[in-house]
Formats: structure tokens, sequence, C-alpha cells
């Protein structure tokens, strides 16, 4: 179950590495007319709706993607307005199937903001760019 106002937007994704970027009003209304938002297969294991701040859709800001295997890819957040609505989304990072990584997470940092995360008991900080 989810609640918002009608212009929020959500990034729906798959742990596969697909996801779209639709607003809740979007998302009702398809609903209504009983079209899916996502096309998945059976395998496919989506994640929870991930609040997207609109304004933070802009050069300033990353959309921080990071994999079971511990992949981590950045992607300027300003991509989130390219977004495939249809299907089953953007590939929103390439995940090789015979390792069987999966995305396990999604954050949206300011550019000059850094990010610390723990890998194998090690604590890890990805430094953004300062303008």
């Amino acid at each position: 179950m989810l609640a918002g106002a009608a212009k929020q937007e959500y990034l729906l994704a798959t742990k596969e590495g697909y996801g779209s970027v639709l607003s809740y009003e979007e998302m009702e209304t398809k609903n209504k007319t009983g079209k899916g938002l996502l096309t998945v297969s059976d395998e496919t294991e989506l994640l929870a709706p991930f609040l997207v701040d609109a304004e933070k859709k802009n050069n300033q800001h990353w959309l921080v993607i990071i994999t079971d295997k511990t992949r981590i890819l950045a992607i300027s957040a300003e991509h989130l307005n390219e977004m495939n609505k249809k299907g089953r989304g953007t590939r929103l990072v390439a995940l090789g199937k015979e390792q069987s990584d999966v995305i396990e997470q999604i954050v949206l940092i300011a550019k000059n903001e850094a990010l610390t995360f723990t890998v194998d008991g090690q604590q890890q900080t990805l430094k953004g760019r300062r303008d």
C-alpha cells in the first residue's frame, strides 16, 4: 500500500536493475484502468517505492545504486526525468546474471556530500565533487 500527494514522484525499481519514475497520480490512474505499473517476470522482485524529491532531480544530486556484490553506480539525478514509463522501465544498471548480482539499495544524495557505508566490516567513504 502506498499513499501520497498527486504530484509526488516515486522510483519503482526491480532488484534486476530496471526502473521507472511515476507520479502518485499516474500510479493511481493506471491501477484504475487495470494496467500494470511495471512489467515484471515471475523471478523479478520489486524494491520498495523510492520517493523522489522533485527539487533534487537535477545535476546537483546523484542517484546512487548499490548492488548485492557491492557494485556502486552513481548517475546524475537529472536523468530521472528521462526514464521510460512503459514496460519494464529503463535499465538503471547492467547486472551480470552469472554472478546473480541484484540491487540492494538506492539513495539520492547531493553531489557535494559524502556517502559512507560498510563493506566486509570495513568502512568506505565516497566523496562527491566540490563545485
